[in-house]
């Protein structure tokens, strides 16, 4: 994810997905296709502006063979806010 991405891209490096929410459906819709890996969605620096709670659920965790997990891509600053 890269504040500059954008939610209809397909989520790779050079198109990234913007919100933390298009991240965790992306996922959600990998996971339905079968996918059972392990899953990381790197999060770039930058504010991320949450216009509503991020609901993450059982499903959002993978497996233990198979986890889901969100990090800070490279060395900066990653801001959640929430605040208006």
């Amino acid at each position: 994810m890269a504040p500059t991405g954008d939610d209809t891209a397909p989520g790779t490096e050079l198109k990234p997905l913007a919100t933390l929410a298009g991240g965790r459906d992306a996922v959600r819709r990998l996971r339905q296709k079968g996918f059972a890996g392990a899953v990381e969605v790197l999060v770039k620096p930058g504010t991320y502006y949450l216009g509503e709670p991020l609901m993450l659920g059982p499903e959002d965790s993978g497996t233990a063979m198979g986890p889901t997990t969100y990090r800070a891509a490279e060395a900066g600053r990653v801001v959640l806010s929430g605040g208006v």
